[in-house]
């Protein structure tokens, strides 16, 4: 959006480096600015006050306010906490607890960053500001001919954040700003010498909450028992029971480093595969038996319009900071969409890893979508498997799905 003029601008704060130089640069430039903290889970102190509670897992957590609260006064701007937990467990803790408990994936950081942009556009009506900020590196461009606000790579392309922000509506974007968006990290980390503001470490944590090594305690804590599904553990190919599990929620699909129930460390060239809630059933295969080059798309948020009619080329990025892959992307009308790549890749996308869609890689990249996926796989006879065929004549309706191809191809 445009800054021609001075504006009241809410600067969503977590006391690291990049929040606190964009609320810097947008109060050097005139504006008005006030520095937002949200808060979504338990603080340090509650959590010392409640030792039998096992410790909140969760992502950008802000444990301390009043840091948060001395940094904002060595800039010079008021500064306002949120608590926005009650909407941070009914869409991220619930849903996070419920995909570890039914065996799937959930990718907390992209609803998370929804969550965040809506919070600042509620906190904005009421204190009457005209824009919202944060120190995400990304941009938002407005497109001239037709209005719409697009999403697109930062400058710095190895900082870019654009894939946590496809679920941005447009009410959203024609409100938001990111002051670091033609900026590189050593550049804003130069600023923050030039102007000796002292602010929070960066974080070192673990970056995939599904592998937080608390996880399964902080799951047990928030599900009634009677959800706890024992069972085998189970090779997949071969059929070959490797031993037993005390809860499926101990594992994550694509997790390696296994061990069973006795202990017992499992081949590492295992990974988890499947994992049947039904049955208490976790399902593991080799590395090398897992490809895919067909994936299903589902609950997509386009941003903007497309010829449902025709295929078009985008670049998929399945992680955080990572690659951009090229595909030839169907969609349909029900939002939903294949994907399909050039050649087949190793290993295999699972149900509820989040997927970006950009029209091209690298700097200029623009997002024009994202999704959760449903299934990978490999196609063959109108089939899409995703796990190995058995290794003898045996039922293995659990790796396959009928998918009609030509209903997204035409």
């Amino acid at each position: 959006m445009s800054l021609q003029k001075k504006q009241k601008i809410l600067v969503a704060m977590t006391g690291r480096i990049d929040s606190t130089i964009a609320a810097y640069l947008l109060k050097k430039q005139g504006h008005d600015v006030i520095g937002i903290g949200i808060v979504f889970g338990r603080s340090p102190s509650e959590q010392e006050e409640n030792k039998s509670k096992a410790e909140f897992v969760g992502v950008y957590q802000l444990n301390d306010v009043d840091s948060v609260k001395k940094i904002c006064q060595q800039i010079d701007i008021p500064f306002y906490a949120v608590d926005a937990t009650k909407k941070y467990q009914a869409r991220i803790t619930d849903q996070l607890v419920g995909a570890r408990v039914g065996g799937l994936l959930f990718s907390p950081k992209v609803h998370c960053n929804k969550l965040i942009f809506e919070t600042l556009i509620e906190k904005m009506e009421k204190l009457g500001a005209d824009a919202i900020a944060s120190g995400h590196y990304s941009k938002v461009i407005k497109n001239l001919n037709n209005g719409d606000y697009n999403v697109y790579v930062a400058n710095d392309v190895e900082q870019d954040q654009s894939y946590l922000l496809s679920q941005l509506n447009q009410e959203q974007l024609s409100k938001v700003i990111f002051p670091l968006a033609e900026m590189r990290k050593k550049e804003v980390e130069k600023v923050r010498e030039m102007i000796s503001v002292k602010v929070l470490p960066p974080y070192n944590g673990i970056k995939d909450i599904m592998k937080h090594p608390k996880m399964v305690a902080f799951v047990n804590e928030n599900i009634s028992q009677k959800l706890v599904k024992e069972g085998p553990i189970i090779e997949y190919k071969n059929d070959s029971v490797m031993g037993d599990h005390n809860g499926i929620h101990h594992f994550f699909l694509g997790e390696s480093d296994l061990k069973t129930k006795q202990g017992t460390m499992l081949d590492k060239s295992l990974i988890v595969s499947k994992i049947n809630y039904t049955g208490g059933v976790v399902y593991l295969s080799y590395r090398d038996d897992l490809s895919y080059r067909y994936v299903i798309l589902k609950n997509i948020a386009y941003n903007g319009v497309f010829d449902l009619t025709k295929p078009i080329e985008v670049y998929y990025q399945k992680e955080e900071f990572g690659k951009k892959e090229k595909a030839i992307c169907y969609l349909k009308n029900n939002n939903t969409a294949m994907l399909e790549l050039s050649e087949a890749s190793d290993g295999l996308l699972f149900h509820g890893q989040f997927i970006t869609l950009f029209n091209r890689s690298g700097l200029g990249g623009k997002v024009i979508g994202g999704g959760e996926v449903q299934n990978s796989g490999l196609l063959k006879d109108g089939v899409l498997r995703s796990l190995p065929e058995k290794s003898d004549d045996k039922e293995d309706e659990d790796g396959a799905e009928q998918v009609d191809i030509y209903e997204f191809k035409f």
